[in-house]
């Protein structure tokens, strides 16, 4: 029998309004870190039209902007990889420029994380005899952003991966999924310098209490500040480049083309 292409172990909590709150403010402290790279941004009508359909309360307006773009040949996986980043951008610019109040840029930013998940889950299924690169991606319990990630582990898919999602689980969980998997690398998503320190202290559990060599490596936000991320968390891998990270990690470019 077929199986997702992505699986997510997460901590069975409930979410509140704050949380869901905190979770807007660090997606966009990820995308807006990644948007500040440039000093200026100028997003095409679609671009615009998407995030005005994303910040509309009626969920008709959302629905017809989506299928008007799948209609136009644009794929799930376009709107995964390239266009929920480029929509929660200029939602991020909007706010930042007060053009646009807080709740606002927050349930927009909610909205493209959901539809980004939604659109994962409904991707056909892969053939499970395939061989794949089996890969982790976590998600430390002091983050708060998921947008990231999850556009993060669709990239690996697309270049050939199976990937498992941890979110939300604390360090000694996630220490056990690695002990009892031969994943050939490990993946931490951090938005900010802010939790470094914690991914310091995960990456030195699973060198503490995994028998074998893995390679780990740190994506994200935090990649583009200018400070030695790897020295200081351990990593052997610091990119926002999937096609690097399994470059770097010595990962057969044969399997990822089958």
């Amino acid at each position: 029998m077929a199986k997702d292409n992505n699986t997510v172990i997460r901590a069975t909590s409930t979410c509140s309004s704050d949380d869901v709150t905190g979770l807007a403010t660090k997606a966009l402290e990820l995308v807006m870190a990644q948007c500040s790279q440039t000093t200026s941004q100028n997003y095409n009508d679609k671009i615009v039209y998407l995030s005005k359909a994303f910040m509309d309360d009626d969920p008709d307006t959302r629905r017809i902007a989506i299928a008007e773009l799948f209609a136009n040949g644009i794929t799930a996986d376009d709107f995964i990889t390239t266009y929920a980043a480029d929509m929660a951008c200029h939602i991020g610019a909007l706010w930042e420029d007060n053009k646009i109040s807080f709740a606002t840029v927050t349930i927009g930013v909610a909205r493209i994380q959901e539809t980004v998940r939604g659109l994962a889950a409904r991707r056909a299924d892969f053939d499970a005899t395939r061989e794949r690169s089996e890969i982790l991606m976590a998600i430390p319990m002091a983050e708060d952003h998921l947008l990231g990630g999850f556009i993060a582990s669709e990239k690996f898919q697309n270049l050939g991966c199976y990937v498992r999602l941890a979110l939300g689980l604390p360090d000694n969980e996630i220490v056990n999924l690695i002990r009892n998997k031969n994943y050939e690398m490990i993946c931490i998503s951090i938005s900010s310098s802010r939790t470094l320190g914690a991914a310091a202290d995960l990456i030195t559990e699973i060198r503490n209490h995994v028998p074998r060599v893995v390679q780990i490596a740190i994506g994200g936000a935090v990649t583009h500040l200018e400070m030695d991320v790897a020295h200081i968390t351990g990593a052997d891998i610091v990119t926002s480049d999937p096609s690097k990270a399994l470059k770097e990690c010595g990962i057969d470019a044969a399997i990822l083309t089958h």
